[in-house]
């Protein structure tokens, strides 16, 4: 009846709670602490048993697969949920995510502990991004079907059992281990073919040397023309000087359409930036502009 009352409680009471517990990382460390203390026992009692049985060939493999099932499912369960944080939206996660530890802890079954995970994988957010929950989750409960599978179906000494079981747990850590990897290579290829594109976008910008501004800042064509100009712009390959787009000439636009020269940089005073017409990216601050003196604004 205690124990009824002791799971039932809070299944009951989370529909009046208003927001999630308090120092969420506080718990997690202290299920992590407690999964510790159980998962050492495994380590003493091997070590027990070795001591027992003395250091034959036979006890050191037998000790050596149960050292990897051990260790297998402390990775897996320090990897996947320790650091991992509770999905938000529902109280009652928080109360699945609490009460998914107890076979995790007691139930001293592998096929139990990795279904155990894989649940406390659904029930969370891992920061590891370049695996999914859902693989996570789909590794552990493989791998729990395949320690069933084995103990229950094959009829295999000990030894082999053990072996057997320490090869799928290890092997569900190593398909983590290889999604997550071929993940972080699929996001660095995207970084990289971005930061190429960017470089390729900017290409002009990247290999046109900035040039001095001139003392005369007029656009002549404006000025034979009788028209005003808005801002001017300097062809940062040949020193043309021409007006901006805002312009009615657009003289500065005209000139790259004519000549293929993309880069431009502005000569108005107290402004240093360039712009590529070729691939529409601006470089701000353009590097060392030597300011021009009595130049022409009237027009």
């Amino acid at each position: 009846m205690a124990i009824a009352f002791e799971f039932l409680a809070p299944i009951v009471a989370v529909g009046k709670l208003t927001g999630p517990p308090t120092h969420e990382h506080h718990f997690r460390e202290r299920y992590a602490i407690f999964t510790i203390i159980v998962f050492g026992e495994t380590f003493v009692k091997t070590l027990t048993e070795l001591a027992e049985q003395g250091a034959s060939l036979h006890s050191q493999i037998f000790g050596g697969g149960v050292f990897l099932i051990a260790v297998g499912l402390w990775w897996t369960y320090f990897d996947d949920v320790a650091d991992s944080n509770v999905r938000r939206g529902r109280p009652v996660l928080g109360v699945a995510w609490a009460y998914a530890h107890l076979p995790l802890l007691f139930a001293g079954s592998i096929a139990v502990t990795l279904a155990a995970t894989a649940v406390l994988d659904l029930l969370t957010i891992s920061p590891h991004h370049a695996v999914r929950n859902e693989i996570r989750a789909g590794s552990s409960l493989v791998a729990a079907a395949g320690v069933v599978l084995i103990a229950g179906v094959l009829d295999r000494p000990a030894l082999s059992v053990v072996l057997l079981v320490a090869v799928l747990v290890v092997g569900q850590i190593a398909v983590e281990v290889a999604v997550a990897y071929s993940g972080v290579q699929t996001i660095s290829a995207r970084v990289r073919d971005d930061i190429g594109r960017a470089a390729e976008a900017c290409v002009d910008l990247s290999v046109t040397e900035p040039l001095a501004r001139p003392h005369e800042l007029v656009c002549h064509i404006c000025l034979d023309a009788n028209k005003q100009w808005v801002e001017l712009r300097q062809c940062q390959v040949c020193g043309y000087i021409g007006c901006c787009d805002d312009s009615p000439g657009g003289h500065a636009r005209a000139h790259w359409e004519e000549t293929d020269h993309a880069v431009i940089a502005t000569v108005e005073p107290g402004a240093s930036w360039a712009y590529c017409f070729a691939h529409d990216a601006v470089e701000d601050p353009w590097s060392a502009c030597v300011e021009a003196t009595g130049a022409d604004h009237s027009h």
